[in-house]
């Protein structure tokens, strides 16, 4: 079974080192914006 790589964006229960990369992601978009 071969596996896609789109499947890793797929909403997934997340964990470890993924969530963490959300969370800075979301809190460099919500840095920015307050810089602005």
């Amino acid at each position: 079974m071969e596996k896609e790589p789109e499947q890793r964006y797929l909403p997934t229960p997340r964990s470890g080192p993924e969530l963490n990369n959300e969370i800075v992601a979301v809190y460099c978009l919500f840095y920015n914006v307050t810089l602005r």
